[in-house]
């Protein structure tokens, strides 16, 4: 994630998704958006379908917003705790544990392949990175 933030929301008809938190700034790398969602839920999954305009982007409950995106593919980074104990000392990425190497490495931090028009599923107490790299979007244009 670089450091220009942008703007969003999470839209919502059903009640008790306040425990959503979402957040996006431009690529550090280049063209791009990395969308986060929080869900600090310990019992919902939810569903977010994510649409991107302008500098502005919304991640919304309904399935009626779609992404308006130059690449169809994204990225998604899941970060969770075995069996949803926030207790635990393993860390999990896309539900493998993230172990050190050998030789006291970071493991690869290797992304789930989605469809940009694919909602995003967001488990109980999960953070997620979605990573849009074919998003041009000007309020990330260098000034």
């Amino acid at each position: 994630m670089g450091t220009k933030v942008l703007s969003t929301s999470f839209n919502s008809a059903a009640t008790g998704l306040d425990r959503v938190h979402t957040y996006a700034h431009c690529s550090k790398q280049g063209q791009g958006v990395v969308v986060v969602i929080i869900n600090l839920d310990g019992e919902r999954t939810i569903q977010a379908d994510v649409s991107i305009a302008g500098g502005s982007i919304s991640a919304a409950k309904t399935a009626n917003r779609r992404l308006m995106v130059a690449d169809a593919t994204r990225e998604e980074y899941h970060f969770s705790a075995p069996d949803g104990d926030l207790h635990s000392r393993v860390a999990l990425l896309n539900g493998l544990p993230l172990n050190i190497t050998a030789s006291g490495e970071i493991p690869p931090l290797d992304p789930v392949m989605k469809n940009a028009d694919d909602p995003v599923i967001v488990d109980p107490h999960t953070v997620v990175f979605v990573d849009f790299p074919g998003v041009d979007v000007p309020a990330c244009h260098d000034r």
